[in-house]
C-alpha cells in the first residue's frame, strides 16, 4: 500500500495545504489590519461594514460642512454688527436734526453724514461675501434684483378686483374684460409662478367661478367643486420645463378648449373664436403672450366697458383676482436661502434664510434731515431698520447654535459608528497571532511527518536490496 498508493503522505500533504491556506489568511489579516479583506471572508459583515463606512465618511464631511456654515453665519453677523452701529449713529443724527436749535448749515452737515452712512450700508450689502458667495446680495447668478423686480404678469384689472379693461372684437363691439399679459415670463423667472393662481367669477349673476393654478409637474387637471353654493371650476396647468409666456398661453388655451366646463355653452365658438367657460364669459387668445377674460355682454363704448363693474346689487359679478401672479416679488425674493448639508443623508440638512440687505430694503436709503417733520419720520425709519437688523442677527445666532448642536451630533455619531465598524472589520491581533502560531506549528509538524513517511518508504525498498 505504501508503494502503490501512499495515502498517509497524501493525507499529510492535504492537511499541510489547508494549514498553509489558513496561515496565509492569518498573515494577511495581521499585515493588512483587517479581518475582512474580500467578500468571501465575511459576506454579511462586508455589507454591513460598507454601509457603516459611507455613513462615517459622510458624517465627517457633514461636520466640515457645518463648520463652514458656522463661519458663513459669523461673517454675516459681523457685517450686521457694523450696520447696527451705523444705524445707531443714524438714529443719533436724526434725533439731533429734529431739534430746531440747528441752523440750515448744521442740518446740511447732518444730512451729509447720514447719506454717507447709507452709502456704506449699501456697500456692505453689496460686497459682503464668504467663499465667493455674496451673503446679502445676489447669492447666485440669476437671482432676482431685490430693488427692481418687474411684474411677472401684467393685468390692469388686478388692482381693481373687477374686469376694468375693454376688449374690442373684430366686429367693433366693446366688451368688459381683463387681459393677462405673460410677455415678461422667461426661463429665469417662470419658477415664481409655481403654485400661484388667478381666478374670476361669471360676469353676470350666476353661480360659476374659475381658478387657474400653475403647477410644477404632475400634468394638467381640472375639477369642479361646490363652494358655498357657487360652482368653482379649478384648473391646474403644468408649466414645468417651459421657458416663455407664449408657451404658458398656448398650454392654457389648448387645455381649456379640450376641457370646457360642464354646463357651459358649447354651441360654436364665442367672441373672435374664444372659448365659452360659462354663459357669460369667453376666454380669448388675442396674441402669443396675451390671454383675455371677456364678458359676453356688449357695451356701447370703450369707456362703458371699463366702468361696467362692480354692479350694484350683484356682488361678485365680474370679479377677478390676479394678485398672486401680477407681482414677481414675495417674501422669498428678499431672502437668500443657504442650505447646509449637516448629515450623510439628503433630508438631514439646514435651511438658513438670510434677508438681503441694503439701505433701501432697510428703509433708510432716502432719509431727509433738512426739516423737523422729515427728521421725525427719519427717526421712525431708523428705529424700524434697527429692529429688522436685530431680528436678523437674533435669527442667525439661533441658527449658529443649532449648527453647533448638529456638529456635536455628527461627531458623536461618527465616533460610535466607527467603533462599531472597527469591531466588524478590524483584525483582532491577539486572536490572529495565536492562530498564526498554531498554523505555523501544524505546518512544521506536517513537514516532519512527510519526512518520516519518506523514510518508511525507503525502508520498504531496502527489503528488496
Amino acid at each position: 500500500m505504501i508503494i502503490t498508493h501512499n495515502m498517509a503522505a497524501m493525507y499529510i500533504l492535504n492537511q499541510r495545504n489547508i494549514v498553509s491556506t489558513e496561515k496565509g489568511k492569518d498573515m494577511e489579516r495581521l499585515s493588512s489590519g483587517y479581518k475582512i479583506n474580500r467578500a468571501a471572508d465575511d459576506a454579511a459583515g462586508l455589507t454591513i461594514s460598507s454601509k457603516m463606512r459611507w455613513q462615517i465618511r459622510g458624517l465627517n464631511r457633514a461636520a466640515q460642512n457645518v463648520q463652514e456654515g458656522v463661519s458663513l453665519i459669523q461673517v454675516a453677523d459681523g457685517a450686521l454688527q457694523e450696520v447696527h452701529k451705523m444705524l445707531q449713529r443714524m438714529n443719533e443724527l436724526s434725533v439731533q436734526s429734529a431739534n430746531d436749535t440747528n441752523t440750515d448749515d448744521d442740518k446740511g452737515a447732518l444730512q451729509k453724514e447720514v447719506d454717507e452712512l447709507a452709502t456704506e450700508i449699501n456697500r456692505i450689502g453689496k460686497t459682503t461675501h464668504f467663499n465667493g458667495l455674496y451673503i446679502f446680495d445676489k447669492l447666485r447668478p440669476g437671482d432676482a434684483d431685490v430693488t427692481n423686480i418687474a411684474d411677472l404678469v401684467k393685468c390692469a384689472s388686478a388692482g381693481a378686483g373687477y374686469m376694468k379693461e375693454a376688449y374690442q372684437s373684430q366686429s367693433g363691439s366693446w366688451y368688459s374684460a381683463a387681459k393677462l399679459d405673460f410677455s415678461n415670463i422667461n426661463s429665469s423667472n417662470i419658477a415664481k409662478l409655481y403654485d400661484k393662481s388667478f381666478s374670476f367669477n361669471c360676469s353676470q349673476n350666476c353661480s360659476e367661478a374659475f381658478k387657474f393654478t400653475f403647477i410644477n409637474g404632475n400634468g394638467n387637471s381640472d375639477e369642479a367643486t361646490d363652494l358655498n353654493g357657487r360652482v368653482q371650476h379649478k384648473y391646474k396647468i403644468d408649466i414645468h420645463g417651459m421657458t416663455s409666456g407664449s408657451q404658458i398661453v398656448d398650454k392654457m388655451w389648448n387645455y381649456i378648449q379640450q376641457n370646457i366646463p360642464t354646463g357651459s355653452s358649447t354651441s360654436g365658438t364665442g367672441i373672435d373664436g374664444g372659448v365659452y367657460v360659462s354663459h357669460s364669459n369667453v376666454l380669448v387668445k388675442s396674441s402669443a403672450n396675451e390671454f383675455w377674460i371677456v364678458g359676453t355682454t356688449p357695451r356701447g363704448t370703450e369707456e362703458a366697458a371699463k366702468n361696467a363693474f362692480p354692479v350694484s346689487g350683484i356682488p361678485g359679478s365680474g370679479a377677478i383676482d390676479a394678485s398672486q401672479i401680477v407681482k414677481a416679488s414675495d417674501a422669498n425674493d428678499f431672502r437668500n436661502l443657504v442650505t447646509i448639508q449637516s448629515g450623510c443623508i439628503r433630508p438631514d440638512h439646514f435651511d438658513v434664510y438670510i434677508d438681503r440687505m441694503n439701505a433701501t430694503l432697510l428703509g433708510v436709503g432716502d432719509l431727509n434731515l433738512m426739516d423737523y417733520r422729515n427728521a421725525g419720520k427719519a427717526i421712525e425709519k431708523v428705529q424700524n431698520a434697527i429692529d429688522k437688523v436685530s431680528k436678523q442677527r437674533s435669527m442667525l445666532g439661533a441658527e449658529q447654535n443649532r449648527l453647533a448642536n448638529a456638529l456635536n451630533i455628527d461627531q458623536n455619531t461618527s465616533e460610535i459608528t466607527q467603533a462599531a465598524e472597527s469591531k466588524l472589520r478590524d483584525t483582532d491581533f491577539a486572536d490572529s497571532t495565536l492562530k498564526l502560531a498554531r498554523t505555523r506549528m501544524l505546518e512544521n509538524v506536517s513537514v516532519e511527518m512527510l519526512r518520516n513517511n519518506k523514510q518508511d518508504a525507503q525502508g520498504v525498498l531496502l527489503m528488496f536490496a
